[in-house]
């Protein structure tokens, strides 16, 4: 009866262990868990646009702005102006005490009317000397030392006109006056100071014009022909828009900032822009042909510079497929720096999302979920809508 209860007892741990083995292979052959997912914030490439916008940071000036000093060195008799006072065309801004010139005016005048005199006296002996000399009641010689005598006289008169008017210029010169109706920007002299021509007595603005020069990319620069529209907000005004025109690009590259000076204007008709202002230029650009006649093979997109890695000196980014929650990357050409954001193109389409952080994370097939809503929230336009480009 023991042998059989033994018996009986290895055949339940048989059975047991054939079931432990069992459970074991099922286990193996379960899959392993799926990797979790990479968050990663995305952007959209959105639909092209007929526009593109770029905006640039630069300080308002006057259109016009002269520096005036005297013409003359002197001492400076009365100050008429002070700093910001509004002055009209011809307006008396300071004087010199002009005594010396004054007395040179006089003793120059002077000697004019002794030589205009002399000119009259000599040529009343040589026209006399003339008609002696047809009647041969004269010599040649003496005839000759007339002429000479009548056109020395007449030389000594016109170097004293010559110089009867530098002095008057040089007295009109101690009077400094306003050249434009404008504002006194700087005042640099005062009552009984001496001066010399070569220094700066005053800056003079005309505010009715203001000008802001800012610093463009040789891209943007290339593109100029394609500019459509140009305004200017001023921060102290509260962003205020004024319509503007280009007037001028600059063709020496800044070796300081690597950028162009391209210079706008905008009408100051409430003169309330003050020269100094901090200001925005934005620019309207509409693409001519070829880039507006680009398929949707070859548009361009402005993205952030994180979107981007590097392998082997070649650019890339990540497109991201809602569908396989995976990234790929695709290889990008870079057009150009614009600001935070780089221009790119390649085989792109409206409607693909990419990745825009943690670029350099990433890897070929990996699971990715954006976590920035949707991936909606950011997203580009064909050669950029509205965002702040070379800023």
């Amino acid at each position: 009866m023991h042998k059989n209860r033994l018996r009986f007892d290895k055949s339940l741990v048989s059975l047991f262990a054939v079931g432990v083995l069992v459970l074991i292979g099922c286990a193996a052959e379960e899959e392993p868990e799926e990797a979790e997912a990479r968050p990663a914030k995305m952007m959209e490439l959105s639909a092209p646009v007929e526009t593109v916008t770029h905006r640039f940071s630069g300080r308002a000036a006057a259109a016009r702005r002269s520096v005036l000093a005297f013409g003359v060195p002197g001492e400076v008799e009365d100050v008429s102006v002070e700093l910001g006072d509004a002055v009209t065309l011809g307006q008396e801004l300071a004087r010199l005490d002009d005594e010396d010139y004054r007395y040179k005016v006089g003793e120059v005048a002077s000697k004019l009317a002794a030589a205009e005199a002399a000119v009259d006296e000599a040529e009343s002996h040589y026209r006399r000397g003339e008609e002696l000399y047809a009647a041969e009641a004269i010599s040649s010689t003496e005839f000759d030392s007339l002429e000479s005598a009548y056109r020395q006289a007449v030389a000594t008169r016109d170097g004293a006109r010559e110089g009867l008017q530098q002095a008057e210029s040089a007295l009109r010169d101690t009077v400094l006056e306003a050249p434009f109706d404008g504002v006194i920007a700087a005042r640099q002299v005062d009552p009984y100071e001496n001066v010399s021509p070569e220094i700066p007595a005053f800056i003079l603005d005309d505010p009715s014009e203001i000008e802001v020069t800012v610093g463009a990319s040789e891209w943007f620069v290339a593109r100029q022909d394609e500019i459509e529209r140009v305004e200017v907000k001023f921060e102290a005004l509260e962003d205020e828009a004024h319509p503007a025109e280009l007037v001028a690009v600059g063709t020496d590259l800044d070796p300081s900032t690597q950028a162009y000076p391209v210079k706008v204007r905008t009408a100051n008709r409430k003169m309330r822009i003050l020269p100094g202002m901090t200001a925005e230029v934005t620019f309207e650009r509409r693409p001519r042909a070829p880039e507006a006649e680009a398929t949707e093979a070859k548009l361009r997109y402005l993205v952030p510079i994180t979107a981007l890695f590097e392998e082997d000196g070649r650019a890339f980014v990540w497109r991201w497929d809602p569908e396989s929650r995976t990234v790929e990357r695709r290889e990008v050409v870079t057009e150009g720096l614009e600001g935070d954001e780089v221009r790119i193109s390649n085989e792109l389409q409206p409607g693909d999302f990419i990745v825009i952080a943690g670029a350099e994370y990433l890897q070929d097939g990996e699971r990715v979920e954006p976590h920035n809503d949707g991936a909606q929230q950011e997203s580009t336009g064909h050669e950029s809508g509205e965002r702040d480009a070379d800023r």
